[in-house]
């Protein structure tokens, strides 16, 4: 190794090493030649030693020697504005939930969307017989149901008949001739299987949209099989149901099967007894087992139970070949 090639400087390396040493030197020698063209005065403390002599007090500031008597205010605390929420006052009173208005029903302490589905169920032709008819109305708290069930009251409406005096005899001979003499209406028996949205409209409590949805009912299902299917149908009050079951009958029909064996999704989630996740499971096993052979094949779906299987027995074929 040439130790002399790392102690060799250039001539512009040599000036440079001068200039800053020149430079170091003379910020060294600065505080020296300060000391001696800028003497340091030292401030003269003699007065303030004559005066603590003769124990005289300096008061140091004004804020301290006097003491405010002005109580010492509070730390600010922020406030957080909170809108006050104004609930509608409770006010219970006598009704009758086949004609009170939904401004009503919320101060009586209904919830809004409460309210609005009992109005709903009374639009698609539901009726209330009877006060335990009220507790059916999904989302009605039963604490709050218990509260108005003293308040209810359900008034049946009655035809009365009148009778017209009559004082002179020859009136009263021309109005026994034109008079329609009132005869009750005889309780009809309908055949669920054969009856038309019209012919329903003649039952005591079923209105243009009940007896719509009981026609679209059956003709979704393929044909009644039972008269207790009726009883299932969306806004028909069970009370109203149990008062007509002795007026309904029922002819046995061929009803429509389904092909289980080689419908598709979609056709068989349009059966009004098969949700979308059941048509999906029958879909699926099919795939993976085969064709179904009998109604006991279907219980090794989970998620199919035997209530169901009861439900859906008449209504599935088994067919081999599509």
């Amino acid at each position: 190794m040439n130790w002399k090639a790392w102690m060799y400087f250039t001539r512009n390396e040599r000036n440079g090493i001068i200039v800053l040493l020149f430079f170091m030197g003379l910020l060294y020698s600065s505080s020296y030649w300060l000391s001696i063209f800028h003497p340091q005065t030292l401030p003269d403390f003699s007065a303030l030693e004559a005066k603590t002599s003769t124990k005289e007090v300096i008061p140091i500031s004004l804020t301290t020697s006097k003491k405010s008597n002005r109580p010492k205010s509070k730390p600010h605390k922020k406030e957080t504005y909170s809108p006050k929420v104004t609930k509608p006052q409770t006010t219970l009173f006598n009704f009758d939930p086949n004609h009170i208005s939904k401004d009503q029903l919320l101060t009586l302490g209904f919830p809004e969307k409460v309210a609005s589905r009992l109005l709903n169920y009374r639009t698609k032709g539901g009726t209330f017989k009877k006060k335990e008819d009220l507790g059916k109305i999904y989302g009605l708290d039963e604490s709050l149901y218990q509260k108005l069930l003293p308040f209810i009251q359900i008034t049946v409406k009655e035809q009365v008949k009148k009778e017209i005096p009559i004082k002179d005899t020859i009136v009263s001979n021309t109005w026994k001739k034109d008079k329609k003499e009132f005869t009750p209406k005889k309780k009809i028996i309908l055949d669920i299987n054969i009856a038309s949205a019209s012919d329903f409209q003649s039952l005591y409590g079923i209105g243009p949209v009940l007896s719509e949805r009981i026609v679209k009912f059956r003709e979704a299902l393929g044909g009644f099989v039972a008269i207790d299917q009726v009883g299932s149908i969306y806004g028909l009050a069970d009370s109203t149901f149990q008062e007509l079951k002795p007026q309904l009958t029922y002819t046995p029909i061929p009803v429509q099967q389904m092909d289980i064996n080689h419908l598709p999704l979609d056709s068989l989630k349009k059966h009004p007894y098969i949700d979308y996740k059941t048509a999906r499971a029958i879909v699926n096993y099919r795939t993976q087992h085969g064709l179904y052979r009998h109604l006991d094949d279907l219980l090794k779906i989970h998620i199919i139970k035997k209530e169901l299987l009861e439900m859906l027995g008449p209504y599935i074929a088994f067919k081999e070949n599509q």
